[in-house]
């Protein structure tokens, strides 16, 4: 009876051995069938120098457990150990199906635990000495680490898939290209003329009231005026929907145009033309707000919204304060200025637009299921954050310095530098990595709402005021 076992013993041995060959020349072929650059190259051929070697050890340890040598025993029971936890992980992490594909390698793991429970049957058939530490060492050297994280990822796994339907991207009415301020503002790239030099610091002072020279003013409006004529136009059409492929829109002509119509309007109010200035300076908080509420750029199109309002409001604060704009002309815009405030629903759309775009590409990700890679409990830790923002957005300005004190320290927390050596032993560590390089601290986002707003109010009082003096 033993004969036959150790002959059964010896045909799995030669089958794993068989098996073993199988899987390296097949990576060798899958490197040699690969397209890759240079450095690619080093990188291919380093690791097929480190297969040649893991397999030479291999090799040599199949050829001494088939002729019963006692040194062979420890690595045996090592190899056994390290099966038995890959497959539960395969089954645990994946599914039984998985134990028949073929890229998961189950067919060796059983054939190594059936080699290693007749080793301990026939262990009393081994001969010769315990220690042959010129293949031992190597080989525990390699082997101990990879058990080690085979078992993190048995005991550790990733959480059931995350329900964050409440952060479903909304998605918006087909817009009809005429319709669209989009393409409008796309017209006017690269046909803005703008000051340089010197002439550049004077515009700068023509928009912030410091100066005033009419010739250059009626120059730079003179060169510009077909740009002026799209920017109007822009402004009366119901929203701006980026249409770029990817999603990702320019905003850099929005803001030089913008500057333009702030400019226009304060030459016209120069020359008492206090309706079409005003017309022209609610133009500017339209496109700002029409670019802030965009459904496809998020945090930037909210920002350089953001900024296009700012300069509508300044500009628009300068007239308030500076001239004397009739009454009948300055009261009706006072409830208007109210429609321009930042609500919370725009910054949730914002937070939930974030969310659904680094999800995306977390998503594109492969998916290899680690102790160093849950995309599981990455989404849940972003759709965490972002219910918080969410969150915080909702909470009333004069209420938000302690909340944004406790957030700016959660923040720092975070997107803290974790060791090296620490990231050994820290779950989910390359999620961890890619999150603290997207993350985004909002601290200034909330403050900057808050300023815009109180902005606004400060606007419609002191609009009320001088349309209340001019009566009296």
């Amino acid at each position: 009876m033993s004969k036959k076992i150790c002959l059964i013993f010896r045909g799995l041995v030669i089958m794993g051995f068989f098996f073993l060959s199988f899987y390296f020349f097949r990576s060798l072929y899958e490197y040699s069938i690969s397209n890759q650059d240079l450095l690619e190259f080093v990188l291919r051929d380093s690791q097929i120098w480190i297969n040649t070697i893991f397999y030479l050890i291999s090799a040599l340890l199949f050829w001494g457990i088939f002729r019963f040598r006692r040194w062979t025993l420890p690595v045996v029971f090592l190899m056994f150990l390290g099966s038995t936890i890959a497959l539960l992980t395969i089954i645990t992490l994946y599914s039984y199906e998985s134990l028949f594909n073929p890229d998961f390698g189950a067919v060796i793991h059983v054939l190594i635990i059936t080699i290693g429970g007749l080793a301990f049957i026939l262990r009393k058939q081994f001969v010769g000495p315990v220690r042959r530490l010129f293949v031992q060492v190597p080989f525990f050297m390699v082997y101990i680490p990879l058990l080690f994280l085979a078992s993190l990822n048995l005991f550790f796994p990733d959480i059931p898939e995350v329900d964050d339907s409440d952060l479903a991207q909304l998605q918006s009415a087909p817009l009809a290209d005429k319709d669209n301020a989009y393409f409008l503002l796309e017209s006017i790239r690269g046909t803005i003329y703008s000051p340089t030099g010197d002439e550049k610091e004077r515009y700068q002072d023509f928009l912030t009231g410091v100066a005033w020279n009419k010739a250059e003013v009626d120059a730079i409006l003179k060169a510009n005026a077909e740009t002026l004529d799209i920017l109007q136009n822009a402004a009366k059409l119901s929203r701006y929907d980026c249409r770029d492929e990817e999603g990702y829109c320019t905003f850099s002509q929005h803001l030089q145009g913008v500057r333009l119509v702030s400019l226009l309007a304060l030459s016209q109010i120069k020359s008492g033309e206090y309706k079409a200035a005003l017309e022209d300076v609610f133009d500017v908080l339209d496109l700002g707000q029409m670019v802030m509420q965009n459904k496809n750029s998020g945090f930037a199109g909210y920002i350089v919204g953001f900024a296009v309002k700012n300069i509508g409001l300044t500009t628009l604060q300068q007239m308030v304060t500076k001239y004397d704009i009739p009454p009948d002309i300055l009261l009706p815009r006072i409830s208007d200025l109210e429609q321009y405030r930042i609500n919370d629903e725009i910054l949730e759309h914002v937070f939930i637009m974030e969310y659904n775009g680094q999800k995306k590409i977390l998503k594109e990700i492969p998916n290899v299921k680690s102790f160093y890679t849950q995309i599981n409990r990455a989404l849940r830790d972003m759709a965490e954050q972002t219910r918080e923002n969410i969150k915080i957005s909702h909470i009333q300005c004069k209420n938000l310095e302690p909340i944004l004190l406790e957030y700016k320290k959660k923040y720092m927390e975070y997107t803290a530098e974790i060791p090296i050596w620490k990231l050994i032993f820290t779950r989910n560590a390359v999620f961890r990595i890619i999150q603290k390089g997207a993350s985004v601290d909002y601290t200034k986002l909330y403050t900057k709402r808050c300023q815009q707003n109180a902005l606004i109010d400060d606007i419609r009082h002191e609009m009320a005021s001088r349309a209340i003096q001019s009566r009296e």
